[in-house]
């Protein structure tokens, strides 16, 4: 093929692709920035293609920032649509009128003046340009607005970008005002009910944003693409195949492992990431755990002497992580819970530890805890230790307890039993408030960072159980149920007064033996 021939078939292409309408748009809006494609982009193409065929016609697609999803559907789409059709006519909507709605509007407008753009569709001439309004010389248009907008004009296609604020999305009267406005303004404006088109995409951001609404009320297409998969995701549309396996990456050259988790646990914490990133949104106040079941209590005013205490242990292993010919040491979180049972039959988070540990450094770490706390309770305390862990650990800790002379049993902690239904144990007696937390436990790590560790648990793990990137902690406190624990309550002074005086007359002696 000669040059003019190849230069057809890139035309020809894109024109009838919008994936690679997409792939060509992307340097003409976006000057000396690479394109880096990926199976999404293919994937969210052939779903816009299918509405342009009338096969959907309505979409809600929900993917992290930052990986095109306003350039695919926002600015490319239409002009891909009035390409083919120069008569159509898009309502595209966002949350702010500037900058956003008008950026995606002059990022369209860039687009359908090119020289380039001319070549593939020669038949599609704008006649007005203004900076919310593109209309073609058939009289189709594209036109911009933001929320409270949009009044006596009409449109087949209706496209909500980003209708929720991240920073507004807790406010529920910000949220049940976009909602309403979506059902009331928004969707009134479709010319055919019937035929019309409605898409919708952004971020999630709550459980009741624009997606939650929608989605309650039924009759679309959902398509999410999360950062990270956690569980198989299986999309045919087109007659392709897409998805991705538990743990794939959405975007591994845009959004590799390290950016993720400086994302999760350094920028925008646990739960905005779990909803921005993973779209799965939270109930605020907790998924599983609820906020109103967290209760504290004080530490100073607390009768350790008459409580049993434990020792709870989720010792993680230490590998190796290869980046290009570089190895570097890779440790997971090492956990360690004291829990107190207490005489009013509750549970007593007394203290705890999360951290980075070599082998070593975690059976340090114990028998800091265990010497700590052993004076408080007055008899030492039970150590429960997770049982996998425990087969490489239990040559340090014997050598320890040698060297010191300071020896306690450990029992093994095994179980079939799934993390995930492990964990949700603490549930019911939570939500009945048996369970009481310290009001801080700081802490400085290996690292040298100090910060509170009930703080770190109950945002980073209970909060977005159970889609937490880590759980060691909330795993760890679980096991205060294991049967092999044998973890039993003291008894209440008059209980115990009552038992005694009964076992003093002769009868009823069984209750207490063994207690």
């Amino acid at each position: 093929m000669n040059e003019l021939e190849v230069e057809d078939a890139l035309l020809e292409a894109a024109r009838q692709s919008l994936d690679q309408f997409v792939a060509s748009a992307f340097a003409i809006v976006n000057p000396g920035v690479p394109y880096q494609w990926n199976w999404h982009i293919a994937c969210l193409c052939a779903y816009l293609e299918a509405a342009y065929r009338g096969e959907e016609k309505r979409l809600i697609f929900n993917m992290p920032p930052r990986e095109l999803k306003s350039f695919v559907i926002s600015v490319c789409f239409p002009a891909w649509v009035l390409g083919h059709k120069p008569h159509e006519k898009f309502i595209v909507a966002s949350h702010s009128l500037r900058p956003l709605a008008a950026k995606l509007s002059s990022d369209t407008a860039r687009l359908m003046r090119s020289e380039w753009y001319k070549k593939v569709f020669p038949n599609t001439i704008l006649e007005k340009e203004t900076e919310l309004e593109l209309r073609t010389t058939h009289n189709g248009h594209r036109i911009a607005f933001s929320m409270g907008g949009i009044t006596g004009l009409g449109a087949n296609y209706l496209i909500g970008d980003d209708l929720n604020k991240p920073d507004e999305a807790l406010s529920d009267v910000i949220r049940k005002g976009v909602n309403t406005w979506v059902d009331e303004t928004f969707m009134s404006r479709l010319d055919n009910r019937i035929e019309g088109r409605c898409i919708f995409v952004q971020q999630r951001v709550h459980e009741n944003d624009v997606t939650g609404h929608l989605l309650e009320k039924g009759g679309y297409t959902h398509v999410k693409f999360p950062a990270e998969a956690y569980s198989d995701i299986h999309i045919e549309i087109g007659g392709e195949t897409f998805g991705m396996a538990k743990g794939d990456l959405l975007h591994p050259e845009r959004l590799p492992r390290e950016i993720l988790d400086d994302l999760r646990y350094r920028e925008i914490g646990e739960y905005a990431f779990s909803g921005q990133y993973l779209q799965e949104p939270v109930p605020p106040g907790g998924g599983l755990f609820k906020d109103k079941f967290i209760q504290y209590y004080d530490q100073e005013d607390f009768s350790f002497a008459k409580s049993n205490g434990f020792i709870l242990c989720d010792p993680a292993g230490v590998g190796t992580i290869t980046t290009g010919n570089t190895k570097r040491k890779k440790s997971d979180w090492t956990a360690f819970m004291v829990v107190a049972l207490a005489p009013d039959q509750n549970y007593y988070l007394v203290d705890m530890v999360r951290d980075k540990f070599n082998p070593t450094e975690r059976i340090d770490a114990l028998f800091e805890l265990h010497q700590k706390w052993t004076p408080f309770f007055g008899k030492p305390l039970k150590v429960g230790y997770e049982s996998y862990g425990l087969q490489s650990d239990l040559h340090y800790i014997q050598r320890k307890q040698k060297e010191e002379s300071y020896r306690f049993n450990l029992i093994p902690l095994a179980g079939k039993m799934a993390k995930e239904d492990r964990i949700a144990r603490l549930i019911p007696h939570m939500e009945t408030g048996r369970w009481y937390f310290p009001v801080k436990i700081m802490y400085k790590d290996s690292s040298g960072r100090t910060f509170d560790l009930v703080r770190e648990m109950i945002d980073g793990e209970m909060r977005t159980f159970p889609l937490s990137k880590h759980d060691d902690c909330i795993d760890a406190l679980s096991r205060i149920y294991d049967e092999d624990m044998e973890a039993n309550f003291p008894l209440a002074p008059k209980r115990l007064e009552n038992l005694i005086g009964r076992e003093t007359r002769g009868s009823g002696s069984d209750h207490w033996i063994g207690l």
